[in-house]
């Protein structure tokens, strides 16, 4: 019986968690990923509207739930796995890119705490 290959829950490298080159912190378990889908968003700000057309789209708690739902928004085929490292491609590209008037460098660097 074949082992499923090991995959990074920070940043969905071919490697353990544990000995990811890119994060040294260890990351939350998303809570999102624990309650089974059972909460309401929204939160106490008002109704939720029901959309009635709209069906639930179970995603992987592997920390890439963003990748999963856009991968399956953008509907051409992509994977998670690849659209992510699209993704890091286009940002260690563009690394001075402004967003909201900082670089996307600088996100990165708040983002991940380092």
């Amino acid at each position: 019986v074949a082992l499923p290959p090991v995959r990074c829950d920070a940043c969905d490298g071919a490697h353990a968690t544990e000995c990811c080159p890119h994060f040294s912190k260890r990351r939350e378990d998303h809570p999102d990923a624990k309650t089974g889908g059972k909460k309401l968003l929204g939160g106490n700000e008002g109704p939720v509207e029901e959309l009635p057309q709209a069906r639930v789209v179970r995603q992987p708690g592997d920390g890439s739930c963003l990748f999963h739902s856009l991968a399956h928004g953008l509907r051409d085929g992509v994977s998670a796995h690849a659209l992510r490292n699209q993704i890091v491609r286009f940002i260690e590209g563009n690394a001075d890119l402004e967003v909201a008037d900082s670089p996307l460098k600088d996100w990165i660097e708040w983002d991940s705490g380092l």
